[in-house]
């Protein structure tokens, strides 16, 4: 019965390590894990950027805005489902 417990806590231990590095990081997650179906928790779409320009309309670009501009960045799981905006329509 011992055996059986420690058994258990090596294996609770070895899961909670592995899923500690798998969040802590994903770049590497992503390589270990591609191709399996627990890929789509850790990958992450590229940085979004969100950022008023000077008129004072939201931008959403790949690209950090100008120097001296205040944003968000944002990155979403790779199967999230995002769509633009209409123009004009506030966030």
């Amino acid at each position: 019965m011992r055996a059986l417990i420690l058994l258990g806590s090596v294996i609770g231990a070895l899961v909670g390590i592995g899923a500690a590095l798998v969040h802590s990081f994903p770049e590497l997650s992503h390589h270990w894990l591609g191709g399996t179906p627990l890929d789509t928790l850790v990958s992450k779409t590229k940085p979004l950027y969100l950022w008023r320009d000077q008129r004072g309309r939201w931008q959403a670009t790949d690209q950090p805005p100008p120097a001296g501009t205040s944003f968000e960045i944002k990155q979403y799981p790779i199967d999230a489902n995002i769509m633009p905006s209409q123009d004009g329509a506030e966030r």
